[in-house]
């Protein structure tokens, strides 16, 4: 026998064959699909019927001639069957039975007599009848069991199989049965409940705060399922939004999300929890209602400051309450029919307390100077939202300060006296901090009474949470302590940055002005602003050094002038009356003791630097600035002068140095050989003036782009002098170009004779740095001038007359000109081509001819043989002129139609810049010379007859005659 510990409702899920439930009360019913047992219900298998049920998720099968009953035993709900579990493992605790226990069910029914009817084929419902009203329905099943007693079956996870003590088998038909199933009804739902806390305290912290309730639900039909408790989702949205917009925590928004994980609402600010309401659910001893638990864990305060009522949350009378909707399920997914609510409610916790003994002591003084205290403060539940000063202040009440009256004035955390005819000029000034730190300040002396040096004045004030709550009332004490200190002398400053001459600039032009301002402090009497004058001792030497001071070069002379209004005036002019500098010091009555002395200064035109060794008392020059001081008087209204002086340090700083463009371009071609006249070549580095007039924009001793240029191929060397920049010709010194720069940056570049330019660019680039100086002697950057220098025109060579030659017997030369344009630079050297197509096909005397090409000399030869040595027939020589010379040593032999040789030969000439002219001809024509003449020659011959028999003829005889050569010199 087991008992089975169950925590949800039994279910039958098949039948196979006839099983009947016996209810304890006399009435027998057919099993059905579906059915759900309830306590005291005994379930029966007949002959090989069984029955399938599914208990806590997992499938039981209830075998043949077994007896199961659901017993509520202890709170809890009890499952005792013989029966057999398959193919799994219990998922809840199993209890074996045994005598010892004595936990068995007693069951008042006749089991051997409800098999004796099944065996004969009866129908047991029908033998079983219930019993009359008032019977007794206790069960009792060992009276009637067909055993004695319990059956006990040890568990060891085999199949077991309750026996009857006897072997049956029977298939009786299937029959019909007219009861109706039970009707499944669900949880009706509606439960409600509440939950409270109280907020915990931040000093001492007890944060967090939790709090606990649980909600019993009773089930329907089916047993409620505790996994699927949640927050009703149709109202969830609606409260997250409220919670979004109504929840704050020291003022902070509250950002509350929805954590499906844990069935939790969480509220957070910046990343850290606040708040978190949790639900969970656990099945109801039972096994078929719920307990639902709502917690409610708070890490940090709620404020509870806006009055809020809303459907969902509502915050009064320091509550903060927010009505939660909740769902949970039976097993059959089935909502109950209305939901269930809980009631969170959050009450204020201890409100904060302030203390009232804490005291400063602060020293009157000629300056304002603060002290600060710290009073202590119990925070309570919330965080502190501000801190506060009574608005009624008896104590500062008939303070009076220079024998005037005062006035008081609380704004929040701060209370400040003032004087009452000038509330903006403050004589003291309290202001406390939520920390519970305060800042005393004191700004003029306050009238003490003839008895006491002290004056003591206790204030009163309170703190207010996040939650709108007050603290009571606490009292700081404040001791003013008189003070006779005598007052110091105050420094007043101004400074002036030099304009920018370059019009461009129009933001920083001349003329160029600043503003200053500053305070002389009196002491226990007020100074009068009229009797503001210049120190006579310290002027007149201020005044001798600074008319040392120069602008561009030009003297500078300085004067004051002084008004009955205090007004004080420094003005310096150049000797031609042009203002150079303007200063202006016009005091005030600032408030009812003091001096505001408003400083004004305009500068017109640059001032120079101060050359070393000038001004030293009032004049001094540190890097790049220029500084002067003028000391100051003034007078009480009972006749008394400042102890110490007051002093205004005038500075005047060096403006923007002169900025040079990067660089500036022209371009020029080298001017023709022989010109008389330069090529010019003009341009305009931009420059930004700066604050001071140029001194100088001269060329740097250095410049690399000059070295190793070559002028006609002749060796270059350069000079600079300041602004003045000379290229020239080694040992002629021949100017080859110059350049000057103007102050103004145009410059002007004039070439007399060629450079030498690369052949592959024809372009020789100059870059020639330049850097200017002002009268300040700052330096400007360095610009560049960048000169292209093109290469001028080539060469060109024209075809000159033809040069005729006669031959004769004798050498002969001839010479010729062939016309030579020169270009802009030099020739250097004449060349004949290496093809020449008027020499192909020469002879002389018969002779094959040949020629070579060296430079500028051309050979014609008969080659060398075996037996003879070469012999020239003639050579050109070209000269850099153009002229040429032809020497013939032997004749040419013409056609004889026109017995002259034209011969064009192919030359060419190349510049000192290796630039090579277009291809020119020698155009030459070689005659023929004398013909040969024999008249007057007789020429004999010898022959001598032959013989007709034997036949001799014919017969041959011989003789010469000599021709001699004419001019032509050519061969017979």
């Amino acid at each position: 026998m087991f008992r089975v510990e169950v925590d949800e409702p039994i279910i039958v899920v098949g039948v196979n064959g006839n099983a009947y439930s016996y209810d304890g009360r006399g009435k027998l019913e057919p099993v059905i699909d579906g059915q759900i047992l309830y306590p005291d219900e005994v379930i029966i298998t007949a002959d090989n019927a069984n029955i399938s049920v599914l208990v806590s998720h997992d499938f039981y099968v209830i075998e043949p001639h077994s007896v199961a009953a659901i017993i509520a035993q202890s709170n809890s709900l009890n499952l005792f069957v013989d029966l057999t579990g398959i193919g799994f493992t219990l998922p809840f605790d199993v209890l074996i039975e045994n005598e010892a226990l004595n936990e068995a069910p007693k069951i008042n029914l006749d089991i051997q007599k409800f098999f004796n009817l099944v065996l004969e084929g009866k129908d047991p419902t029908q033998a079983f009848t219930p019993p009359d009203a008032g019977s007794d329905s206790s069960v009792n099943i060992s009276e009637h069991a067909a055993n004695t007693g319990d059956v006990e079956i040890q568990y060891d996870n085999d199949q077991l199989l309750a026996e009857a003590g006897f072997e049956t088998y029977y298939q009786p038909q299937a029959q019909a049965f007219d009861d109706d199933p039970e009707v499944y009804f669900p949880s009706e739902g509606g439960e409600s409940g509440a939950i409270e806390l109280t907020e915990g305290d931040l000093e001492p912290k007890t944060y967090p705060i939790t709090a606990s309730t649980i909600l019993l639900v009773d089930a329907g039909s089916l047993p409620l399922n505790p996994e699927s408790v949640q927050f009703a989702p149709e109202s969830r949205g609606q409260l997250l939004n409220l919670l979004n917009q109504t929840i704050t925590s020291s003022q902070q928004k509250v950002i509350f999300s929805y954590d499906t994980d844990f069935q939790s609402l969480v509220g957070t600010v910046e990343g850290n929890e606040v708040i978190r309401f949790v639900l969970a659910a656990s099945q109801a001893n039972n096994g078929i209602d719920a307990n639902v638990t709502l917690t409610i864990n708070q890490q940090m305060p709620i404020d509870h400051r806006d009055k809020i009522d809303s459907s969902f949350i509502s915050i009064t009378d320091q509550q903060l309450r927010i009505l939660f909707d909740i769902e949970i399920y039976d097993v059959g997914n089935n909502a109950p029919l209305n939901s269930l609510t809980i009631e969170g409610i959050i009450n204020d916790g201890v409100l904060p307390n302030v203390s009232s003994d804490s005291t400063v002591r602060i020293e009157e003084s000629l300056t304002a100077h603060s002290v600060s205290g710290v009073t202590q403060i119990d925070i309570g539940s919330d965080n502190i939202a501000s801190i506060s000063f009574s608005e009624l202040q008896p104590s500062l009440v008939g303070i009076t300060s220079e024998g005037l009256a005062t006035q008081y004035q609380v704004e929040g955390n701060r209370v400040a006296l003032s004087y009452a005819d000038h509330p903006d000029t403050l004589i003291l000034t309290v202001e406390l901090q939520t920390s519970g730190v305060y800042v005393v300040t004191s700004y003029f002396p306050v009238d003490q009474s003839e008895t006491l040096a002290d004056l003591i004045l206790p204030l009163n004030y309170f703190v207010t949470d996040f939650d709108g709550d007050n603290s009571n009332i606490g009292t700081i004490t404040v001791i003013i302590e008189d003070s006779n200190a005598p007052p110091s002398g105050n420094t007043g400053d101004i400074i002036l940055t030099e304009g920018d001459l370059d019009s461009a600039v129009v933001a920083e032009q001349y003329p160029v002005s600043n503003q200053s301002s500053f305070v002389i402090d009196a002491g226990f009497d007020r100074l009068l602003a009229n009797t503001l004058h210049f120190v006579e001792s310290d002027l007149n030497s201020l005044l001798d050094e600074l008319n040392l001071l120069t602008s561009a070069g030009q003297s500078l002379q300085f004067s004051v002038v002084e008004l009955p209004s205090g007004q004080l005036t420094l003005t310096g002019l150049l000797d031609t009356g042009q203002p150079a500098l303007k200063l202006v010091l016009t005091p005030s009555q600032s408030d009812i003791l003091n001096i505001t002395v408003n400083v004004s200064i305009e500068l017109n035109i640059p001032i120079d630097e101060l050359p070393a060794g000038l001004g030293t008392q009032h004049l001094t020059m540190n890097g790049e600035l220029l500084n002067f001081s003028l000391s100051l008087q003034a007078t009480t209204t009972d006749g008394d002068v400042l102890q110490k002086p007051a002093q205004l340090d005038v500075t005047i700083q060096d403006g923007m140095a002169p900025q040079l463009a990067a660089s500036s371009s022209i371009s020029i071609t080298d001017p023709l050989d022989n010109s008389t006249q330069p090529v010019r070549g003009d341009g305009s580095l931009a420059i930004d003036l700066g604050s001071d007039t140029l001194k100088t924009l001269d060329f740097l001793p250095q410049q690399s782009s000059l070295d190793g240029l070559l002028s006609n191929s002749l060796p270059t060397y350069y000079e600079v002098v300041a602004n003045k920049l000379s290229l020239k010709v080694e040992g002629s010194q021949q100017i080859v170009l110059t350049v000057e720069i103007a102050l103004d940056g145009r410059y002007t570049v004039n070439q007399y004779l060629p450079l030498n330019q690369p052949i592959d660019t024809n372009l020789e680039q100059l870059i020639l740095s330049v850097q200017a100086t002002d009268f300040d002697d700052d330096q400007s950057n360095i610009g560049e001038l960048v000169i292209d220098i093109l290469d001028g025109n080539e060469p060109v060579l024209q075809d000159g007359a033809q040069t005729l030659i006669t031959e004769t017997l004798a050498t002969q030369t001839v010479t010729g000109q062939i016309n030579i344009i020169v270009g802009s630079d030099k020739i250097d050297h004449a060349n004949f081509l290496r093809d020449q197509a008027s020499l192909q096909g020469l002879t002389s005397n018969g002779h094959q001819t040949d020629f070579r090409v060296s430079g500028n000399v051309l050979t014609v030869y008969i080659p060398a043989t075996a037996t003879t040595a070469e012999q020239t027939v003639f050579d050109v020589t070209l000269a850099i002129d153009g002229s040429y010379s032809l020497t013939q040593y032997h004749p040419i032999d013409q056609d004889p139609t026109t017995n002259l040789t034209e011969l064009s030969l192919d030359v060419t000439v190349t510049d000192k810049d290796d630039d090579t002219s277009n291809v020119g001809h020698l155009l030459i024509g070689i005659l023929d010379g004398i013909n040969p003449d024999g008249q007057g020659l007789i020429a004999q011959a010898v022959n001598q007859e032959g013989d007709l028999d034997p036949i001799t003829y014919p017969t041959q005889g011989q003789g010469s005659v000599t021709i001699p050569a004419l001019n032509g010199g050519d061969s017979n």
